[in-house]
């Protein structure tokens, strides 16, 4: 629901201000929730026709805010409880602060975030995904 009416996703995405929905729901049977932090990641992704394999794609736009927050929670409620939730970040420290944020979202949600595309599981391992990154991780940042 935006603004009190609900909208139909236009391909290949819509943009929505987040203040504006008040609810979500699929438009068919949605198996997958990917969030993606990068924007030449999710133009790519956004081509293939992943909503007919039963994904539903959510650009992040780098660090979620609160309204955007809000929303995916929303998505997170509207979900079937067997749907997986997937995260697709760059591989460093802001990759994985991002990722720790939508953990949190998905945790106060009984739901479970997994790392897509990337290698690794979204925990104190992720040190050895961040290899070949443009910076690796150190103890702090693997606290954030």
């Amino acid at each position: 629901m935006y603004n009190g009416h609900a909208l139909d996703v236009c391909r290949p995405y819509l943009g929505l201000s987040p203040t504006r929905i008040d609810g979500v729901e699929p438009m068919g049977e949605v198996d997958t929730l990917l969030t993606v932090e990068n924007l030449s990641t999710f133009h790519e992704l956004a081509r293939l026709p992943l909503a007919d394999r039963g994904c539903a794609l959510i650009y992040t736009a780098g660090m979620p805010s609160p309204s955007w927050l809000r929303i995916y929670r929303l998505m997170l409620k509207a979900l079937p409880d067997a749907a997986e939730v997937r995260h697709w970040c760059d591989i460093d420290a802001g990759g994985f602060r991002i990722a720790n944020r939508l953990a949190a979202a998905c945790q106060d949600e009984g739901r479970a975030l997994r790392l897509y595309g990337m290698g690794g599981e979204l925990n104190r391992e992720t040190q050895e995904a961040s290899e070949g990154a443009r910076k690796a991780l150190d103890d702090g940042e693997l606290r954030t």
